[in-house]
């Protein structure tokens, strides 16, 4: 990851988490306690974009362990499969992501992050 990209991915994780925690969608106990704390610490360091490469990645693996929202928009999807925007359009053109667009914007259901996101691990072992 380049340092851009980086910094992208802690800003888009940061608000990722902001808003799941405002909407109920953090399942804290799909974490064990020293989990939890570490998520807490990195979610603060990555709003202040102090995070690096290796914090950046180990804060979305913990985002996808506890993150479960209905429907994520094209970035925060991105964020809870450390990718760019640019890479999730990809997918959805590949077929590998199938969105649902209940009006302007598309709506990425948490299943076809899931989907994906194993899809991705199986293929890169």
């Amino acid at each position: 990851m380049l340092v851009k990209e980086i910094e992208r991915q802690q800003r888009e994780l940061a608000l990722l988490l902001q808003y799941a925690a405002t909407m109920g969608g953090i399942d804290y106990a799909a974490l064990d306690k020293a989990e939890s704390d570490e998520l807490a610490d990195l979610a603060d360091s990555a709003a202040k974009q102090l995070l690096n490469k290796q914090e950046t990645v180990r804060l979305t693996e913990l985002v996808q362990k506890c993150v479960r929202l209905p429907g994520y928009s094209t970035a925060q999807a991105a964020a809870w499969l450390g990718l760019s925007v640019r890479g999730v359009f990809h997918a959805i053109s590949d077929g590998r992501i199938k969105p649902l667009k209940p009006g302007h914007d598309l709506v990425i259901p948490h299943d076809q992050l899931e989907h994906a996101n194993n899809e991705r691990r199986y293929a890169l072992a």
